[in-house]
């Protein structure tokens, strides 16, 4: 269920450019620019995310055997920053 949170995002910016062509001045040209800027901010901050959580794994084989719930159990064992 995670991995479709990715996709989620880019479904949204890409709708939300879409739903507001109608209200944005030379919607011709600008809202293909909006719809390719939230595909590329998506995959820039993803890739960014899914490289954060790899890195914060201490052991990739002790993580690839915890299956699905590699991220619930990477969060629960970071220590809380006040």
């Amino acid at each position: 269920m995670l991995g479709l949170l990715l996709p989620l995002y880019t479904i949204t910016g890409f709708d939300g450019a879409a739903h507001t062509s109608e209200e944005t001045v030379n919607a011709r040209r600008t809202v293909p620019r909006g719809i390719i800027n939230s595909v590329f901010w998506s995959f820039a901050f993803g890739l960014v995310m899914e490289a954060a959580i790899l890195l914060a794994m201490p052991d990739l084989g002790k993580a690839a055997a915890q299956g699905g719930n590699v991220f619930f159990n990477l969060l629960a064992g970071l220590p809380v920053i006040l």
